[in-house]
């Protein structure tokens, strides 16, 4: 479970930089949007709807669908959005942390890369646990961002602790690695382990 402090912050900057109309659109939904005042009309995504009847609002940021009853936040229709997709339900922590990865102003706004904070005993039992949905992959893998940190000499615990707290929140490999090369690094994740000692701990593959 996150930080509620974090994800309240979290919140607060994604709701100011993500329009849940480009959410809808990320996901292949509301490519027939129709203005009506301070309102984009859609076609709803999880019914047969003839004519647009999803109303969303980016200044407020809320959605509702008038035939089918459902709506929310922004946060809400990434997960809904997503499951119907990919049939992964993801938790409100995940979602969060995935808008920090991908969106540069939210990441650019947040003294931290992850909602969640990292304890000793979740990082071997999380990770070892936590894989990449094949369907999903890109052609960046785990083993491209170990090598990277090798080779760079980012074996220091910050660089090692970044980048894990982004594998445990569910970035893609892709999104690890241009961060990690972009820099970075946190004094605040809390931990007992030594960077080798966390090095050896993980399996990278």
């Amino acid at each position: 479970m996150g930080n509620e402090q974090r994800v309240t912050q979290a919140l607060e900057v994604i709701r100011k930089y993500v329009r849940i109309s480009d959410v809808f659109r990320k996901f292949g939904a509301g490519t027939d949007g129709v203005e009506r005042g301070d309102e984009i009309y859609i076609s709803c995504p999880f019914h047969l709807d003839e004519s647009p009847s999803l109303g969303v609002n980016d200044d407020k940021g809320f959605w509702h669908c008038f035939s089918c009853g459902r709506g929310g936040n922004v946060v809400g229709i990434y997960q809904q959005l997503y499951f119907k997709n990919k049939g992964v339900k993801l938790e409100r922590d995940s979602v969060i942390d995935q808008f920090i990865a991908d969106i540069p102003q939210v990441r650019a706004m947040l003294p931290f890369a992850s909602v969640r904070t990292i304890e000793q005993e979740t990082v071997t039992a999380g990770f070892n646990v936590k894989r990449f949905n094949p369907a999903t992959a890109t052609t960046t893998t785990m083993n491209d961002v170990y090598r990277f940190m090798k080779k760079n000499g980012k074996t220091e615990f910050a660089d090692i602790a970044f980048a894990v707290d982004l594998m445990l929140s569910g970035a893609e490999p892709d999104t690890v690695l241009a961060m990690v090369k972009g820099g970075g690094g946190t004094s605040e994740i809390a931990t007992t382990l030594t960077a080798e000692e966390l090095l050896s701990a993980l399996d990278w593959s």
